[in-house]
């Protein structure tokens, strides 16, 4: 019940903020008259406050009946391999790649 309680007070909110969004967009709107600045600033603090309480709303009470995950450690990487220097002895076949480019340097 108390996560419902949260979502309809965020909703609230937020839909008072788009309210006062839309006083703003009309005040621009309008052709410029006495006292139009602040009219928009009031409304834009009043804007900024029912964000910030909504904003508010959701951290601290939006995961309230959630129960906390923890995350999992990442699995152990696998440990690095040596590289392995390819030598005549290791690799036949490049000792036949050796014995050619001597082959082709000595003609």
């Amino acid at each position: 019940m108390s996560q419902q309680i949260v979502r309809s007070s965020a909703l609230y909110l937020k839909s008072k903020a788009i309210e006062s969004y839309t006083i703003i967009k009309d005040l621009l709107e309008q052709p410029p008259e006495e006292g139009i600045a602040e009219k928009v600033a009031a409304e834009a603090l009043r804007l900024a406050q029912l964000e910030n309480a909504m904003i508010t709303v959701q951290q601290y009470f939006g995961n309230a009946s959630t129960p906390v995950e923890e995350v999992p450690p990442p699995p152990p990487s696998e440990p690095e391999q040596k590289v392995q220097k390819v030598t005549p002895e290791i690799s036949p076949a490049y000792k036949r790649a050796l014995e050619k480019q001597k082959t082709k340097k000595s003609s």
